[in-house]
């Protein structure tokens, strides 16, 4: 479908049917490129942590943008 607007993204919440994928503590979830995904509230009071990586065949960005390595400012 390419890369999708927030009008597009917002039709394919209202007409998909939604596919949990339940992962335990410590457990990781890999998803393909260009997957449209979402994370429900958590349900409990504690704390949840998400670590998001993405990979890429290079830093060129397109346009002149290239990723930074590292934060600016960090040792």
């Amino acid at each position: 479908m390419g890369v999708l607007n927030d009008l597009q993204i917002q039709d394919l919440a209202r007409t998909v049917v939604p596919e949990e994928c339940l992962v335990a503590r410590g457990g990781v979830l890999a998803m393909r490129p260009l997957l449209v995904h979402s994370s429900s509230k958590a349900s409990t009071p504690s704390p949840r942590r998400v670590i998001h990586i993405e990979y890429a065949a290079s830093r060129a960005l397109g346009n002149g943008l290239e990723l930074m390595v590292g934060a600016p400012g960090a040792a």
